[in-house]
């Protein structure tokens, strides 16, 4: 397994769709759902694991782009997805982009995320 895989038991089934900036896995084992918070947060304060969040979370802020021009951030995504070994549709809407992990059969978890940046002035 990967480096999240390797820290759950019994992954049955998972489906995550990625079109954004927040990189995220749900897995499913044999207490179901309920799992998800306490083991993901514990995951996530390993140093390396939040290192790696925090690095991928800086690349995007520093690197802003408008909706449909998110090719940086998109190929970011597709980098850490590769890096990871998960499988993704590229292009879906010109940048996004739909990652797989799993075996395709119920149940399914869908996770949503925009990845482009707000044309706003900061004072």
């Amino acid at each position: 397994g990967n480096l999240w895989e390797r820290d759950f038991f019994a992954v049955q089934s998972v489906h995550v769709a990625i079109d954004g900036t927040h990189f995220l896995k749900i897995f499913y084992g044999k207490e179901g759902l309920v799992e998800i918070p306490s083991k993901f947060f514990k995951l996530s304060k390993r140093a390396v694991v939040f290192e790696w969040m925090v690095n991928i979370r800086r690349a995007i802020h520093e690197n802003p782009e408008l909706g449909f021009e998110e090719f940086e951030t998109s190929k970011l995504i597709r980098t850490e997805l590769d890096k990871l070994g998960i499988p993704y549709k590229y292009p879906i809407a010109v940048t996004s982009v739909v990652g797989f992990i799993g075996t395709g059969k119920p149940p399914f978890v869908a996770i949503r995320a925009d990845m482009d940046a707000s044309a706003i002035q900061v004072w």
